[in-house]
């Protein structure tokens, strides 16, 4: 079997999986409290408590030259926070305990872009994640990468690196885009030499500013021809493949 065909087959398993339980998770918000079953009933902040509910939420504050931002729960909610000389904004929000388990998440993995221009959080749900990013100065969510396993800014903020390759969720790219503009000039599965890949991981020499892809072929048996292996770099200077 073809590995795109093992991309399809993903997809639809997963569009049928949230279907199924999105319906459920429809029917049992629907129905009387006392007859929705164990799994789909409403979070009761009187059967488990606040504080215990904040165990399941990353708490670590992260600072950059007086600006602070951290997650914080009320309630059932949960909230990205960025205080600026002990000014609190919203920068997002999420049902975290309440409702049906799709609609349900929360944030983590909080960090300051090197120059301080931008937030970046994860926001995570039932089998998904994201990575955001937020413009201080603009006081806005600017960008949303679905699945992405690795986000990085050069140090000069002049370029953003964003990889995933999510075979059940269907996502695949490995973006280089330049700032503010967020103007995307390439994706290495734009290519349709590198279709045939199932996995991504990315790195970036940010000395020589080269992004360094690893592509490789897990559906394959270790010694079957139909594994594969390939190594791209892409000049940020030059804007161009360069291997």
């Amino acid at each position: 079997m073809k590995n795109k065909d093992f991309r399809l087959i993903g997809i639809l398993i997963t569009a049928g999986i949230l279907l199924v339980v999105a319906g459920s998770g429809y029917y049992y918000t629907q129905v009387k409290p006392e007859n929705i079953i164990s799994g789909y009933h409403e979070y009761d902040l009187n059967k488990e408590t606040e504080e215990e509910a904040k165990d399941m939420v990353d708490e670590k504050r992260v600072v950059f030259k007086g600006k602070e931002s951290f997650v914080k729960i009320e309630g059932p909610n949960s909230y990205v926070i960025l205080d600026e000389n002990s000014k609190e904004i919203v920068v997002d929000e999420r049902n975290t305990f309440g409702g049906n388990i799709v609609s349900r998440g929360t944030f983590n993995k909080l960090n300051f872009s090197p120059k301080g221009s931008y937030l970046t959080y994860s926001s995570t749900g039932w089998e998904y994640e994201g990575k955001n990013i937020y413009d201080i100065e603009k006081k806005e969510k600017v960008a949303t990468f679905p699945m992405s396993n690795f986000l990085e800014f050069t140090s000069d903020e002049k370029f953003l690196i964003t990889c995933a390759s999510s075979p059940m969720a269907g996502d695949y790219y490995g973006k280089v885009l330049t700032l503010p503009d967020f103007r995307e000039i390439y994706d290495i599965f734009k290519n349709g030499e590198t279709l045939e890949y199932m996995t991504l991981d990315c790195e970036i020499d940010k000395e020589n500013k080269i992004v360094k892809y690893n592509l490789s072929d897990y559906y394959g048996d270790e010694d079957s021809s139909d594994n594969q292996e390939k190594i791209i770099e892409y000049s940020l200077e030059l804007r161009d493949v360069i291997r």
